[in-house]
């Protein structure tokens, strides 16, 4: 992997400018033109002082778009480019394959001495009109078909891929666009490298899962990986399953999650399409993983998971559905305007409404009193309004059971479970003697019997409220 530091350019052998001429003779043979082209782009300057080295600049400029004509001449291929392909892949390495440039200053929204953080400009590398000429001719070179992929597959090693996926991680949107259609084109070209290609990826996605890698080219990378993921054949591979349960439904859990998730989310939503069984450790992860502590990526959570309920089958697992919908639930009690929102048109979708008429006897419990308490106590006037019109669908469902529901929880409410409940009196006695044996071992300890204690709590008052579902199908952690 490249190591950060500054991108100043500096040749460290003899004098640019000494070297930096095309050949004066004319007679000179082609051939003997094209390698003094190479040798001319293989050199390097400090394009961080735009006065320095004008002259040698402009000149290797030129030699770049001269290669780039030799390469528009189909004729060239075997002659030329081919004999030479070694010294126009070490140029090309050695230009490209750099340090990433120093990227702007994080600064905080917070910082007083910082006004309009939002026009605050990008950096871009000053090499960077000489770095686009190289990036084309790389480009010519892999989209020529007169050039066979057996030459560029003795090429495409380990370190070549990663260091390649390595420019993705920039904030100059047209080089991560040049190295994002290269690595397609060469993906579609050098059909034996395919597998290796993946597993560059995956492991740079990994990094970013698991070692909370700042990479500006994470949305380009899953773009690239859409593109991938759309000619996977069916039925699925195991490989590729295995990679959309270690990888893509982790990325799910990464903090810069909104930056990419539209993508993230057209990956998903193609690899379901191929495989529908992979919804089940989708929905698990989603569950896992979710933000109960944002509201923004609630939202997105929310709208992901109302994506995939056309191709969930609520049958399949009913220990999985009670938990999304106690999720959903969850989030109409939410102060936060987006996320009741998001939560509330689920019951504008024909399948989950479908779900909750298959399985009354237990989601009206579950929406009911909910419903009935947002409807009468949320500050909001839109979403109470909304709410009473999702009380009408409930009603509509099954006005018996509605009202069933509404008794239920008065009567197993959590202040009457507080007071009354024999197991409630019994639990807090046991919870009374191990933090007293807790205190006497360690008396910080004390919080986190009281952060388990409260857990413990909502899952007896539940089991009261729901005696049907005390057993297998609260034997997985809801809360």
């Amino acid at each position: 992997m490249l190591s950060r530091g500054n991108s100043n350019w500096r040749d460290a052998g003899k004098d640019p400018a000494q070297k930096s001429e095309f050949p004066a003779d004319k007679r000179s043979s082609t051939d003997e033109l094209f390698i003094k082209l190479i040798e001319i782009c293989c050199l390097k300057y400090d394009y961080s002082n735009e006065y320095k080295d004008i002259k040698s600049k402009a000149l290797r400029n030129a030699a770049l778009k001269k290669l780039l004509e030799f390469f528009s001449e189909p004729k060239n291929s075997a002659k030329y480019i081919i004999q030479h392909f070694d010294r126009l892949i070490d140029m090309i390495k050695l230009n490209i394959f750099r340090p990433p440039f120093l990227k702007r200053q994080k600064y905080s929204k917070a910082d007083p001495d910082i006004e309009n953080i939002e026009k605050i400009s990008i950096f871009i590398d000053p090499a960077w009109p000489h770095l686009k000429n190289v990036y084309k001719n790389f480009l010519q070179l892999v989209i020529i078909e007169e050039i066979p992929f057996r030459i560029l597959k003795s090429y495409l090693n380990y370190s070549f891929i990663q260091d390649l996926l390595e420019m993705l991680n920039t904030e100059n949107f047209k080089e991560k666009k040049y190295v994002q259609v290269i690595l397609v084109r060469l993906y579609a070209k050098v059909v034996p490298k395919r597998k290796l290609m993946r597993a560059v990826m995956e492991n740079c996605l990994l990094e970013i899962i698991h070692e909370d890698r700042e990479f500006e080219g994470t949305n380009e990378l899953l773009e690239i990986l859409a593109s991938i993921i759309s000619g996977f054949a069916t039925p699925l591979k195991k490989d590729h399953a295995i990679f959309f349960i270690r990888v893509i439904i982790k990325l799910y859990k990464v903090e810069n999650l909104e930056s990419f998730y539209a993508n993230l989310s057209r990956c998903t939503m193609m690899i379901l399409s191929k495989d529908s069984s992979l919804v089940i450790p989708l929905i698990e992860g989603l569950l896992r993983y979710w933000p109960c502590w944002n509201s923004q990526r609630e939202v997105l959570f929310l709208a992901e998971l109302q994506k995939i309920l056309g191709i969930y089958k609520s049958m399949e697992s009913e220990a999985m559905t009670l938990r999304m919908l106690k999720k959903i639930s969850r989030c109409l009690l939410s102060q936060n305007i987006q996320v009741v929102d998001g939560a509330m048109c689920f019951f504008e979708s024909d399948i989950f409404l479908q779900i909750l008429r298959e399985s009354k006897e237990w989601t009206l419990p579950i929406f009911a009193p909910i419903v009935a308490e947002v409807a009468d106590n949320h500050w909001d006037k839109e979403i109470k309004s909304s709410s009473e019109a999702i009380k009408e669908i409930l009603i509509e469902i099954d006005a018996c059971a509605f009202d069933l529901a509404l008794q239920s929880y008065s009567k197993y409410n959590c202040v009457s479970i507080l007071h009354h409940s024999q197991r409630r009196i019994e639990a807090e006695n046991k919870w009374e003697v191990l933090a007293n044996r807790a205190k006497t071992i360690n008396p910080d300890s004390i919080n986190h019997i009281c952060l388990i204690q409260t857990r413990a709590c909502l899952a007896i008052n539940f089991s009261n409220q729901y005696p049907n579902y005390s057993n297998s199908k609260l034997s997985t952690n809801y809360y």
